[in-house]
Order: structure tokens, then sequence, then C-alpha cells
């Protein structure tokens, strides 16, 4: 039986299926669509930037202070899926950070891994990341 991975996906991409070319400057309507839902056309593309076994997930969160950021982060195992926003980010760095020193070396890898991702999201607030138990 193959490993219970925790896989990380970041938004690469978003794009409108339109055949129409969307003029210059145009970029906050995009986001302001994006707010309307995907029925209008916009569509996202994910990549994914971190990967790591269960287990090792779970070592991570235990390390974290029991809270907003441990709950968020313990909602995979509950519901398969979670999303992160541009909203999460304070609590997430604050709590990461603070958990890395009792991590070991593997945790402390993807927790890093976990943290950049953050600030790119906190430089860029219309990234968001989707967290799947697989």
């Amino acid at each position: 039986m193959p490993e219970t991975t925790i896989e990380f996906y970041r938004l690469h991409r978003k794009f409108v299926d339109n055949k129409e070319a969307i003029p210059p400057g145009s970029e906050n309507l995009i986001y302001h669509t994006m707010a309307l839902g995907h029925h209008i056309g916009v569509l996202d593309c994910f990549q994914r930037a971190i990967s790591a076994p269960e287990n090792v997930y779970r070592g991570m969160i235990s390390k974290l202070p029991h809270g907003e950021c441990r709950d968020k982060l313990e909602g995979v195992f509950k519901w398969g899926e979670i999303e992160i926003t541009s909203g999460h980010t304070g609590i997430l760095l604050q709590d990461m950070t603070a958990g890395m020193p009792a991590m070991p070396q593997e945790e402390k890898g993807v927790a890093q891994q976990f943290c950049d991702n953050l600030l790119l999201m906190e430089k860029e607030p219309t990234i968001y990341m989707v967290v799947k138990r697989k």
C-alpha cells in the first residue's frame, strides 16, 4: 500500500477562457471576477509546491502551539483538503516559525518550504494554496 502524502499546490497562473483579448491594465478586473466564481471562465492552474509523507506533516504540526494555525493545518485530516489564502499567512508564519526549533530536520525542511510559499503569498495576495491528503 502506498504511503499517504500531504501535497501542497500553489496557484501558478490564472487565465480567462475567452477568445477575446483582455485589454492591458485589466488585471484588477480579472481579480474581481475571480471573487464571483469560476463559472465565468477564470481558470486556476496549480503546480505542486511541496510534498511530504503524512507522518512528517503530522510531526511538523504537532510542534505548533494549539490554536488557529494548528487547527487550520489539521483540517486536511478532517476534510481531505484545505485552502490557504493570504488572510492566513500572518498566523501561519508566526506559529510555524515558533515551532521550527523543535522540529527534526525533515520536518524543518517541509516547514521552511511552506514558509517560503507563505512569504510569496504575502507579496502577491492573489496567490493561494490548496493542501490535499493523497
